[in-house]
């Protein structure tokens, strides 16, 4: 198990309400494997994350906490693609 330094590949904001504000974030990480962890450090807290297989865009298991992904699933050194949406 490892932390990886996710790699943002783009961030945006949509307007939950008028006076609330949300940041989706989408990144990649390198050479990831179940049980390594992905902090998101542009947010405190996220509603939800999603992570899939570069190399044909299945999904993987994740779970979060606070703004920490951590890969689930049963994967082996592969580069993940993701996206992550504040809470």
């Amino acid at each position: 198990m490892a932390a990886k330094t996710p790699t943002i590949t783009y961030r945006s904001e949509y307007t939950r309400t008028v006076e609330v504000k949300k940041k989706e974030i989408g990144f990649s990480v390198s050479s990831a494997s179940t049980g390594d962890t992905i902090t998101i450090s542009d947010v405190t807290t996220l509603a939800s994350a999603h992570l899939y297989k570069k190399s044909d865009g299945t999904e993987v298991a994740c779970s979060i906490a606070t703004n920490v992904i951590t890969v689930g699933g049963s994967v082996s050194s592969v580069d993940l693609g993701g996206i992550a949406v504040e809470s």
